[in-house]
């Protein structure tokens, strides 16, 4: 199943506080370091996409296989939650128009060129039965249109029993279901977002993720319930699946819930496959299917996904015009609620704490001091310069005769020549 999150990499929400170089307003946080490959997650990724592509061969060998599918949603979910947290940190917004532009780069090309090749393959009388050309041609639109899942769901296919003729492209409801999470998730983020600040004095990330758990838990008592009452539909519906997209994303945004220990993360990982393996040979298509049979292989990634650090303790904002903006007063891009040093100029360089720097660590912060090199421990200056008693021109700490006339020519060791 094709996906455009594979290149995010790992998403360290939880990093310590560090100041962070503002990037230009064309370009987003995903391009400000090269891609990270997270092993785990993408072998996990290899044994989906083998589930998914033995289970359609051999549809009586492996009946389960089609739990492959679940795995790349709560993946799908990890990446893209996290990256999109990461942005709303960096930038106090989210570039919608770059991210859905960078998603269809990715995936529009070799989709597309799929839909033509089954276009051609649907109107050849040699390839494939013209009683069969209408309902491929209407499936063709509306996998083009990214709405196949929907049409399959209004049409009662049953996916799980092969009922009635699947066409060429009938495997784009998952990629179709995918691009409306695309869509979806990172609006309801940014309604979060802007709840948060215009109601919470800032607390992005908790309503951030009270909004996420909100949904993924009515998608899940909603999948639940419809695919008691009407299975083969309930398949296919996207607020059904929401739920596993937000499976990751609490995995990406509560530290609490990844694996610390290289150990017990050894075992939830090997845990996860015993599962999903198990899931692939014994589910079939009696199997009341998502509902709450899903949660089992859903789970299965939670092993692969890398450990988080400690707590993320500030959060930067833009001082640009945006509609997200905290109030931040000094104008030091550290939002007011959280700085310790609220009376810093914005021209000031400051740390996570919106306090000045002091590189010398004289005492007198950056902006202010004259003589940066000032080894620490000398006594300074309000200037941050040391004191130059006989105004030879040599500071006191390096003049070995303190008591030359001002107008004597001296060396560097302050004495007269």
């Amino acid at each position: 199943m094709p996906s455009a999150d594979h290149d995010l990499g790992p998403q360290d929400l939880g990093a310590p506080a560090t100041r962070v170089r503002r990037e230009p307003p064309n370009r987003s946080p995903e391009h400000a370091e090269p891609s990270r490959f997270i092993p785990h997650v993408q072998g996990l990724r290899a044994i989906a996409v083998l589930l998914v592509v033995l289970y359609h061969f051999w549809p009586a060998r492996l009946s389960g296989g089609y739990v492959g599918v679940d795995v790349f949603f709560v993946i799908s979910g990890f990446l893209i939650t996290g990256h999109l947290m990461r942005e709303l940190q960096a930038t106090g917004t989210v570039r919608l128009g770059q991210f859905w532009a960078r998603r269809a780069r990715r995936l529009l090309p070799a989709s597309l060129l799929v839909l033509l090749f089954s276009a051609l393959a649907v109107m050849s009388p040699y390839l494939m039965p013209t009683s069969a050309l209408p309902n491929e041609v209407k499936e063709i639109i509306a996998s083009t249109f990214y709405v196949e899942n929907w049409y399959l769901a209004f049409n009662s296919a049953d996916y799980l029993n092969h009922a009635g003729n699947p066409t060429t492209v009938q495997h784009y409801w998952s990629l179709s279901l995918e691009e409306q999470f695309y869509v979806l998730w990172p609006l309801i983020m940014l309604l979060a977002a802007w709840i948060a600040v215009k109601w919470m004095r800032g607390r992005t990330r908790t309503v951030i993720i009270a909004a996420l758990g909100a949904v993924s838990i009515a998608s899940f008592v909603f999948c639940v319930g419809f695919t008691l009452t009407n299975p083969a539909p309930a398949y296919f519906v996207t607020f059904g699946r929401m739920w596993e997209f937000g499976l990751g994303a609490m995995v990406a945004l509560i530290p609490a819930l990844r694996i610390r220990h290289a150990a017990w993360s050894f075992v939830v990982g090997w845990a996860g496959i015993i599962a999903l393996l198990y899931t692939a040979f014994r589910f079939d298509a009696q199997t009341t299917f998502p509902g709450y049979a899903a949660a089992l292989p859903a789970d299965a990634p939670r092993g692969a996904f890398p450990p988080a650090e400690p707590a993320l303790d500030a959060l930067l904002v833009t001082t640009e015009p945006c509609w997200l903006e905290r109030h931040d007063a000094d104008a030091d891009k550290v939002a007011d609620d959280l700085d310790q040093c609220p009376a810093t100029p914005g021209e000031a360089q400051v740390d996570a704490a919106g306090c000045p720097l002091d590189g010398d660590g004289d005492g007198v912060a950056d902006y202010q001091d004259q003589c940066a090199d000032t080894p620490a421990g000398v006594e300074v200056e309000p200037d941050g310069c040391p004191p130059d008693g006989d105004s030879d021109g040599v500071p006191d700490y390096k003049d070995g005769c303190a008591d030359t006339p001002a107008a004597a020519k001296v060396g560097e060791d302050g004495c007269a020549l």
